[in-house]
C-alpha cells in the first residue's frame, strides 16, 4: 500500500476514535460555525454536526483516493498541466500519472488533516463555557495548510513546468 494511502487511512481511523470519544460529551446543540474571532455564529443539532464532519472527511478522502484512477481515464487533451503534450506522451504517461497521483495523495492527506483540525477545534469549543473557537490555533493551522499548498504547487510547477525538465 502506498504511504499516502496508509497515512490517509490512519487519519480516518484517528478521526473515528475522536468521534467515538467526543460525541457523547457534546451538548445536544452545538456551535457549528464561528466568526473570524472565534465567536459562534451558527448552531446545529449534535447529530447533524457529527454527520457533516464524517461526511466531509469521507468525501474528501474518497475524492483524493479516486483522483489518480480518474486521471488515467481522462483523455490527455483534457488534463490541464504545463507541457501536457510532452508529459502525457505515451512513453511518459504512466510515470507522469504516477507522480501526479502520489502528489495528489499527499495533498489529500494534508487537506483531510486540516479539515479534521478545524472540526476538532469546533468540538473543543463546544466543550468549554462560554463556547468559543480557539481562533489562534485555527488560523495557525490554516496558515500551515496554505504554506503546504504553496509548496505543493511550486514543487509540481518545478517538476512539470518544462518539457523534459528534471
Amino acid at each position: 500500500m502506498k504511504a499516502h494511502r496508509l497515512a490517509l487511512l490512519l487519519v480516518l481511523v484517528l478521526v473515528a476514535a475522536q468521534l467515538g470519544w467526543y460525541a457523547p460529551r457534546l451538548p445536544d446543540h452545538v456551535a457549528a460555525s464561528f466568526g473570524a474571532d472565534g465567536t459562534p455564529n451558527g448552531f446545529d443539532a449534535k447529530t447533524e454536526f457529527l454527520a457533516w464532519y464524517a461526511a466531509s472527511l469521507v468525501l474528501i478522502a474518497g475524492l483524493f483516493l479516486a483522483l489518480p484512477a480518474l486521471l488515467r481515464r481522462i483523455p490527455p487533451r483534457f488534463v490541464n498541466m504545463p507541457h501536457a503534450e510532452h508529459w502525457l506522451a505515451p512513453e511518459r504517461r504512466d510515470r507522469t500519472l504516477a507522480e501526479l497521483g502520489e502528489a495528489l495523495g499527499w495533498f489529500g492527506v494534508c487537506t483531510t488533516l486540516f479539515v479534521a483540525w478545524a472540526f476538532h477545534l469546533s468540538i473543543l469549543a463546544n466543550l468549554r463555557e462560554p463556547v468559543r473557537l480557539a481562533a489562534g490555533p485555527f488560523w495557525g493551522g490554516l496558515g500551515l495548510y496554505m504554506v503546504y499548498t504553496l509548496w505543493w504547487v511550486v514543487r509540481l510547477l518545478r517538476r512539470f513546468g518544462r518539457s523534459g525538465g528534471g
